[in-house]
């Protein structure tokens, strides 16, 4: 297992799971972030996504069971401002 913390920002999406099943992440900065999956390690082309606030996160999940879009890469930015994200992977 590993244990990542992720800067974000809100200019553009970070990949914080990079083809994972599953993940678990917590939102430990000071801002709301916004999270979604893709097929391809390719940065998503929607603006926003379903939003997690402080301290929330998923434990273990398979990203494609968090009603996100379809994939494995999970990607993340902040509504407002800089955050970060404690990311682990089995």
């Amino acid at each position: 297992e590993m244990f990542s913390k992720i800067a974000i920002t809100n200019t553009e999406w970070t990949l914080i799971g990079n083809n994972v099943n599953p993940i678990t992440f917590q939102n430990v900065g000071q801002q709301q972030i916004y999270v979604i999956a893709t097929t391809s390690n390719s940065q998503p082309s929607e603006t926003v996504g379903p939003v997690y606030d402080i301290f929330q996160g998923e434990l273990l999940v398979n990203p494609a069971d968090m009603s996100l879009s379809a994939g494995t890469f999970l990607w993340a930015k902040t509504v407002t401002g800089n955050g970060y994200v404690i990311v682990e992977t089995p």
